[in-house]
């Protein structure tokens, strides 16, 4: 059987018009499908018509109807656990993160210390030996100046 579509003019087999959706939809527009599709959109739209002139029709949402409480089952249960296992892990995962931050400041608190007292030391150590030198000039200083008097004695 051949099946013509007259928006395009193309001419193909009926097995073809069935290999693909495409091509079954031109295949069903053009057997009369449009005209059964365009009666039901409007016995549809007057169904809705009338059932607003008679006030049952709404256009606002319906309230939500509260489902009867029912037995708990197994697969109930195990969702409930599904769900504490997955609070308590992400929990817990929150709680490893803190733990590592504050395990890495302490660490690195730690070297900084460790660097200060080296930094300290250094100072303290520089700070003797500049005593040591002072102490050092001093004496040569009075050795000196015992010479000068050594020697203006000896030139009066």
């Amino acid at each position: 059987a051949v099946v013509s579509t007259q928006s395009t003019g193309h001419e193909f087999k009926k097995e073809e018009a069935s290999s693909t959706p495409f091509m079954r939809s031109i295949a069903a527009l053009s057997e009369g499908g449009v005209m059964e599709r365009a009666k039901h959109e409007a016995m549809v739209v007057q169904q809705v018509a009338t059932l607003k002139q008679q006030g049952i029709w709404s256009l606002k949402r319906l309230p939500k109807v509260k489902e009867p409480d029912r037995i708990k089952c197994h697969w109930d249960y195990l969702l409930e656990e599904m769900q504490w296992l997955s609070t308590d892990f992400s929990q817990e995962r929150k709680w490893k993160k803190a733990a590592a931050r504050k395990l890495a400041y302490a660490v690195a608190k730690v070297f900084e210390e460790r660097e200060a007292a080296k930094r300290k030391k250094l100072q303290d150590e520089e700070k003797k030996l500049k005593k040591i030198a002072n102490k050092i000039a001093k004496e040569v200083m009075k050795m000196w100046s015992a010479v000068e008097k050594v020697h203006k004695y000896k030139q009066e």
